[in-house]
């Protein structure tokens, strides 16, 4: 089972990602092999971050900040 999730904010300006990580952990209980997250920054350039395991244990505060853009 799997569970995607998908956000575009109106302010360009704002980051998707903390919304993006907050719908991923609700979703989680649908599979919890592995977990990804792509965002879209300025001229449609992609982030992604992406890794097996657990939501807490994918995504560190690290690799979060990578994640630019106003879309995922």
């Amino acid at each position: 089972m799997c569970g995607i999730s998908a956000l575009l904010l109106a302010d360009s300006s704002q980051a998707a990602v903390s919304e993006l990580l907050e719908s991923l952990g609700l979703l989680q209980h649908r599979g919890q092999d592995a977990a990804g997250i792509v965002t879209c920054g300025h001229k449609g350039r992609l982030f992604q971050c992406k890794g097996n395991g657990m939501v807490r244990d994918v995504f560190t505060p690290q690799r979060l900040m990578a994640l630019a853009g106003n879309m995922g």
